[in-house]
Formats: C-alpha cells, sequence, structure tokens
C-alpha cells in the first residue's frame, strides 16, 4: 500500500525530546504524543488544496534533491 508509510507523519510535530526519549512518558508527554494522528490528518488535509499540493510537491522536490548539501553549496559525503 503505497499511503503506509505516511502512518506516522504526525510525529514532525511531536519534539525530538519525546520522540527519543528512553523510558516511560509522563502524562504530558503522552499526551502530544497521542496528538501524532491528528496532525498527521491535518497535514494531509491540508495538502489536498489544489495550491498547497503544489507548493507541498515543490517543496519536498527541494527538499530531496538537496537534503545532502552543506551550506556553501558542496555535496555532502557521509564523512562530513
Amino acid at each position: 500500500m503505497k499511503v503506509a508509510p505516511l502512518h506516522d507523519l504526525g510525529k514532525v510535530g511531536i519534539p525530538d525530546h519525546i520522540l527519543n526519549k528512553e523510558g516511560r512518558f509522563t502524562e504530558e508527554e503522552r499526551e502530544l504524543m497521542y496528538s501524532h494522528p491528528m496532525i498527521g490528518g491535518s497535514i494531509l488535509i491540508a495538502s489536498q488544496l489544489a495550491e498547497a499540493e503544489i507548493e507541498l510537491i515543490s517543496i519536498a522536490i527541494k527538499v530531496a534533491g538537496g537534503h545532502h548539501e552543506k551550506w556553501d553549496g558542496a555535496r555532502a559525503t557521509l564523512e562530513s
């Protein structure tokens, strides 16, 4: 199924210190984690709008094409 990788999309809205936490969540952290499906749904709903979809795809192309680029424009390597 092509959409399966998007099931946790909403985790982009959860702070890294919570996503990467070892051990149990506090009640507040748990509530925040439980919000990730709604965050993901909101992102996908927004992407259905014609203008938002075009903008989202345009941004995704830039991110995918340059995510290994250094700040000075040089190509990043695994050693960098």
